[in-house]
């Protein structure tokens, strides 16, 4: 992923450059769900908990080059105007964790709030 630049108008590119274009057209429950996939470290839930008050941490085993490594997907539900935050945060985790590469899946979601009694 190092260096990697897309045409301009790429889909990925432009879904991004347009995302809070994108959300005035979303209905009221879709939200956009960020995914930081990482190495798992001890440090996540500080490093998280410094830029958002909630997240969910899924943990697993993945490789990179062939190898083995415990990793870890963050989940933050948010919307489009947040993802030069979610952006920093996975650069943040990257360089704090001296990692080659982070990434950040991006996509929209329907939120179904299930209430009690």
């Amino acid at each position: 992923m190092k260096g990697t630049s897309y045409p301009s108008r790429h889909p990925l590119r432009v879904s991004l450059e347009n995302a809070q274009e994108a959300h005035a057209t979303l209905a009221p429950n879709h939200m956009v769900r960020y995914r930081i996939l990482t190495e798992r470290f001890e440090n996540l839930v500080s490093l998280v908990a410094a830029y958002y008050d909630g997240a969910t941490f899924v943990h697993g085993e993945g490789s990179w080059k062939g190898q083995t490594e415990r990793s870890t997907a963050i989940e933050v539900i948010g919307t489009p105007s947040d993802r030069e935050r979610i952006l920093s945060l996975a650069r943040w985790i990257r360089e704090v964790n001296n990692q080659e590469s982070v990434f950040v899946e991006v996509s929209i979601v329907e939120l179904v709030k299930v209430e009690g009694k």
